[in-house]
């Protein structure tokens, strides 16, 4: 994966575009939420959150 360079003077653009790439990943790799938590050592709620906008 190469280096990634996020530039920008509103912060939620960084968590869409980190939201977009999560997304990618999970269906990418056919990966469920709960295990790319458990992988990336995140807890599985926040990450949910996150995804889903609530953080």
């Amino acid at each position: 994966m190469e280096g990634i360079s996020i530039v920008s003077t509103n912060l939620t653009d960084g968590d869409d575009f980190l939201r977009k790439k999560i997304n990618a990943l999970l269906q990418t790799y056919k990966l469920e939420l709960k295990s790319l938590s458990k992988i990336l050592g995140v807890d599985y709620t926040w990450l949910k959150d996150f995804i889903d906008r609530k953080k």
